[in-house]
């Protein structure tokens, strides 16, 4: 395909904000590429017509899947269903697709009365990136700029630093500290978080540092420890108390608390990591 530049992208000149509808159809176009393209049989299956339905990896068609996911009728056909999304619903259907969708890696086309492609096996990962890429172009000029970030979570538009720290929060394979952490990002940086739900989220990472706090006081200084925990119950983020701060419930505050919060577990755990592998 032609890698041509138009008038516009020769100039920087940046697109006008989109708005919903735009978004919508933005989407739409999407979506219909990646269909067209058979990024959804791995995990779907596809319909043949000499033996009838073949179960992808989910074990169930999208229509049936998307049903069993939200109790809802009226999320399929997209085709016709989209146009009637609200934004709630159309960021969930993202974040659905984002994680169902992979590019055909074994397949053959069936050429008898045109069937089409079946597709056997498919690279997630690579349709994840591709997907991202694309939607991308739509959600950064839709409003004030939102973003799918590497995880699958639909957030608004951070600065470089916070997306570098968000991206590099190391893995543990154990599911009650990386779920916990997953949690914490999706809910504090979810495009509609409220305030309270952003002091939940700063729970979340407090309770993390509590499962690990043999490590806390492992490679921190007990003034710190102290300061760490102190903060907390200070801000009133796990306990309420008489002498907690009060008139710093704003966005700024909690901005520094859970990135503060985040920092200390990304360390933690990095440094859990340089343990291990020196032994």
């Amino acid at each position: 395909m032609s890698e041509r530049q138009y008038y516009h992208q020769r100039e920087n000149i940046p697109p006008p904000p989109l708005d919903f509808e735009g978004l919508k159809r933005g989407f739409f176009g999407v979506y219909l590429k990646f269909t067209r393209m058979n990024y959804f049989k791995a995990a779907f299956g596809y319909d043949c017509v000499d033996d009838g339905y073949n179960p992808g990896d989910l074990k169930l068609s999208l229509p049936e899947h998307l049903f069993q996911t939200f109790k809802r009728t009226d999320l399929y056909p997209i085709e016709s269903s989209f146009e009637n999304y609200d934004l709630p619903t159309l960021f969930t259907i993202i974040e659905y697709l984002f994680d169902f969708i992979a590019k055909p890696t074994k397949f053959r086309y069936h050429s008898w009365d045109n069937c089409g492609v079946h597709v056997f096996e498919g690279d997630y990962n690579q349709g994840k990136s591709e997907f991202r890429s694309e939607i991308k172009d739509f959600l950064t000029i839709f409003e004030d700029g939102y973003q799918l970030d590497a995880r699958g979570f639909i957030m608004q538009l951070n600065d470089e630093a916070v997306e570098d720290l968000l991206s590099t929060v190391p893995e543990t394979e154990d599911p009650n500290i990386d779920d916990k952490i997953n949690q914490a990002i999706k809910q504090f940086l979810h495009y509609s978080a409220s305030l309270i739900e952003k002091k939940q989220a700063i729970r979340e990472l407090a309770d993390i540092l509590e499962l690990i706090r043999d490590e806390v006081s492992e490679n921190l200084t007990r003034d710190d420890e102290n300061r760490l925990f102190e903060i907390a119950n200070q801000f009133g983020i796990r306990h309420h108390s008489v002498v907690q701060k009060i008139g710093w419930e704003k966005k700024e505050f909690l901005d520094w608390i859970f990135m503060t919060y985040l920092n200390t577990v990304k360390l933690l755990l990095r440094l859990r990591d340089t343990t291990t592998n020196s032994r």
